[in-house]
């Protein structure tokens, strides 16, 4: 299950005794729970399917940024860069090769800084 950052959910548990038709369950127990946000500058990888591999950051919070570029760099070389406005913190790069392994970089535009991290997309297209 991938859960997203800063955000509120509800979690029930309830037992049960027995099974089928018989089985008795108990009062359900609740709690909510919020994720935490990504520090500014991580990188984190949300979901990775045969063909496409989708990504979250942590904002910036420095005034004199003003924006994101996203560079994906495949396996043979070369870089495909997407430029990005700030209060966006999530991207997919679709049409990728199943079973390669692709360099991210997140970069602070205007600040010259950034993190790399590198993601293969899945061989198999899910169960």
């Amino acid at each position: 299950m991938n859960l997203e950052p800063s955000t509120a959910y509800q979690i029930s548990v309830v037992t049960r005794l027995g099974t089928g038709d018989d089985a008795s369950r108990s009062v359900p127990s609740e709690i909510t729970g919020t994720t935490t946000t990504i520090p500014p500058g991580n990188i984190e990888v949300l979901n990775v399917e045969v063909d496409s591999i989708t990504i979250l950051w942590g904002e910036t919070d420095d005034n004199s940024a003003n924006g994101y570029i996203i560079l994906l760099t495949p396996p043979d070389g070369g870089s495909y860069p997407q430029y990005l406005t700030l209060g966006t913190s999530r991207f997919t790069f679709p049409s990728l090769t199943a079973g390669k392994e692709y360099s991210i970089t997140v970069q602070i535009a205007g600040l010259n800084e950034g993190r790399t991290i590198s993601e293969q997309t899945s061989i198999f297209s899910g169960f």
